[in-house]
């Protein structure tokens, strides 16, 4: 069945004089997960470092990135449920507050939690005789306490406070230390943390500790994000990091994921031809797109649904100057450069052209290619272009009137 899957073949073919028909061995096998198509080469990278570290007997880390709905959690997914089938342990968490995931929301405090596995005790008491047990020293086993954000007395809260920032960086690298090595006492081979562009500062500068050193333990800390906030461009902590971009799909990987997207709905892939090739090209190589596009009967009319809410909240939750440099941005076209929007932000007189340009790429909504900007996928591009109002579109357009004039020679006294 392992083999089918990943030949796409059925297993029927595989097993051509088998006296036996290969469904009846459905109940000896697990259920293994969808397969990630176009996505072979990571999934064997992130198979790869999984062996090694447990070959090399040291903890390695992995940064996964590429824009919203490249296939970032799906490829966490499908590690996670081969690590488990191999009877490794598995903690997963999930940094994005908007939604209710299967995952645990990251926090420091449910990180350890899940590290000391006492995520599921609910007496105070048994937690703390856990902490006491893995910490190395008093003051660490007080500093955990307080990051797992139980109630100290008032000498123990003293304690912590008079302590140094260097003396409490210490005693983080210390816990770190502690947890990891607890974390290897419980077979637990791999760490995921999805979204990490959603850190908060003082949660990224606790997961520094875990990647910025290698520990002697087996386990493989594999960290994902979009490019967008704090990690337009990957940071020093991440140095030692093993990276691994996601690129777009290659259109057989996309027609292939869509025969089985179709399919999974009870319909009939042949039927739908011209509705899988026209979601294709529109989903531009991003799978989650074309699954959203297939959803609909006409997906060349159609923007996802999902992407428009997404895009519509951020929209909405951006300073309005941010959001009406990405409008104008948006009619300009899907490709445009600093003087076009240097002539907007001037005219608005809103704050520092190069600090707004920044906050704009900070959305990842944008990126920057050598000489120009260029929004991060054509139905972004598109979805931002239809919140313009017709006020917003008047003002463009008169300003665009102006900028020909300017440009336009005077052939008069010729």
């Amino acid at each position: 069945m392992n083999l089918a899957q990943y030949f796409q073949v059925s297993v029927e073919s595989l097993l051509p004089n088998s006296p036996i028909p290969a469904w009846l061995y459905g109940h000896l096998i697990k259920t293994t997960p969808p397969p990630c198509f176009g996505r072979d080469w990571e999934l064997h990278q992130l198979h790869t470092l999984l062996s090694f570290v447990e070959s090399d007997q040291k903890s390695k880390s992995v940064y996964l990135f590429g824009m919203i709905g490249a296939g970032k959690t799906l490829l966490i997914d499908t590690l996670s449920a081969y690590t488990k089938a191999a009877g490794k342990g598995v903690i997963n968490l999930i940094c994005d507050r908007g939604i209710k995931p299967e995952k645990s929301v990251f926090s420091i405090a449910i990180f350890i939690e899940k590290l000391l596995h006492i995520n599921e005790i609910k007496d105070e008491q048994q937690i703390r005789n856990k902490v006491n047990l893995v910490s190395s020293s008093t003051l660490s086993n007080l500093r955990t306490i307080q990051l797992l954000e139980l109630p100290l007395n008032e000498n123990q809260q003293q304690t912590l406070k008079v302590l140094s920032a260097n003396r409490v960086r210490e005693l983080d690298h210390m816990i770190a230390y502690d947890l990891m090595s607890y974390a290897a006492h419980k077979n637990i081979a791999l760490i995921t943390i999805d979204d990490i562009h959603q850190l908060s500062a003082p949660e990224t500068r606790f997961i520094r500790l875990f990647i910025e050193r290698e520990f002697t333990h087996p386990i493989l800390i594999l960290l994902a994000a979009q490019e967008k906030n704090q990690l337009i461009t990957q940071p020093d902590w991440l140095a030692l990091a093993h990276s691994i971009a996601l690129k777009t799909l290659n259109t057989q990987a996309l027609n292939s994921l869509a025969k089985q997207y179709i399919e999974s709905q009870g319909l009939c892939s042949a039927k739908y031809q011209s509705r899988i090739q026209i979601a294709i090209e529109r989903a531009a190589g991003n799978p989650s797109f074309l699954q959203q596009l297939l959803l609909s009967s006409h997906p060349h009319l159609v923007l996802p649904e999902k992407l428009q809410h997404l895009i519509s909240t951020m929209l909405t939750k951006m300073p309005i100057e941010l959001t009406l440099l990405l409008k104008l941005a948006a009619l300009i076209g899907l490709t445009f450069n600093v003087e076009q929007l240097n002539h907007f932000i001037r005219k608005k007189q809103t704050y520092s052209a190069l600090c707004l340009i920044q906050k704009m790429l900070s959305t990842g909504l944008v990126v920057y290619k050598s000489d120009h900007f260029i929004f991060c996928h054509p139905l972004v591009w598109e979805i931002i272009k239809n919140q313009v109002n017709k006020v917003e579109l008047n003002w463009y357009q008169r300003e665009q009137k102006e900028v020909k004039k300017v440009s336009e020679p005077n052939l008069t006294r010729y």
